[in-house]
């Protein structure tokens, strides 16, 4: 399963928890932005990141790669999320 596939299973998986919890969720109108969903909680409204995440193989952690990365013709290209981009990592 290709990278874009597992963010759009990890994402629909996060929305569909959050709905669950009865969190309002919001989505940006572009794709390719810096945070996926938005939650609505109280007041304010979060910048979440979604992640897809692996079990480390004694199961005890899971694994997620807190930076977006992309191919270029000099190989890959990579950057982290900082505070002033995202609220939340949701995996």
């Amino acid at each position: 399963m290709d990278s874009n596939r597992k963010g759009a299973i990890a994402e629909a998986a996060i929305e569909l928890a959050a709905v669950r919890l009865g969190i309002p969720v919001l989505k940006p109108v572009a794709e390719h932005g810096r945070y996926d969903l938005g939650f609505e909680l109280g007041d304010r409204i979060l910048r979440v990141q979604c992640k897809w995440g692996a079990l480390h193989e004694d199961g005890s952690v899971i694994k997620v790669a807190l930076q977006t990365s992309w191919l270029t013709p000099a190989g890959y290209v990579r950057s982290p999320y900082g505070a002033d981009e995202i609220d939340l990592v949701a995996v």
